[in-house]
């Protein structure tokens, strides 16, 4: 499993690197990296996968009504999407 990660997040900034030619505070980029990132270490830290960490917290936090919107066909009541105009 590790390794499948280490392998993804290679292929995330060869596809979609990071702006490093800027001076800080020049430019703002958003980008998810930081929670891709984030999510890949707590993986490893953990030695569980990020959908039942993100379960695990959210029932410890009683958060019934909170999903990971990682399955498109599950039925999701009140569900936003983002829409492009």
């Amino acid at each position: 499993m590790i390794h499948e990660i280490e392998l993804g997040l290679e292929q995330m900034f060869k596809l979609n690197s990071l702006n490093t030619n800027l001076a800080l505070g020049d430019e703002f980029h958003y980008t998810t990296h930081g929670y891709t990132l984030l999510s890949a270490c707590l993986e490893g830290a953990s030695g569980k996968d990020f959908p039942t960490l993100a379960y695990n917290l959210y029932k410890d936090l009683g958060l019934t009504e909170t999903y990971l919107d990682n399955d498109k066909q599950k039925l999701i009541y009140n569900r936003s999407w983002l829409v492009y105009l």
